[in-house]
């Protein structure tokens, strides 16, 4: 019995999966959410501002988190990481496909 044939896209996609999955935890937490906010803002085209009343969050942490992470308490790291996460779940939901 042979297994299915990924189409080109799907192959893309496990192999993007794969890497993640190896590499992706060694990435330190500090740097994590400074990317989560870069990518907020870059791709998704989010300012502070609007991160920071989305997720009614301080604007002063938001800002802190992606020039020093370590400055802030781990309570707001926590909650920066798990807001913040959330808005780049729901907007790659919201990308059309």
């Amino acid at each position: 019995m042979h297994g299915a044939v990924l189409s080109p896209e799907e192959s893309a996609r496990v192999s993007t999966l794969v890497a993640q999955l190896t590499y992706g935890l060694d990435i330190d937490d500090d740097e994590r959410l400074q990317g989560i906010l870069e990518s907020l803002t870059s791709v998704v085209g989010l300012t502070l501002e609007n991160i920071s009343r989305l997720t009614q969050l301080d604007l002063g942490d938001l800002k802190k988190a992606l020039s020093d992470p370590a400055d802030l308490p781990s309570e707001a790291k926590y909650m920066l990481a798990i807001r913040g996460s959330y808005l780049v779940n729901a907007a790659n939901l919201a990308r059309a496909r």
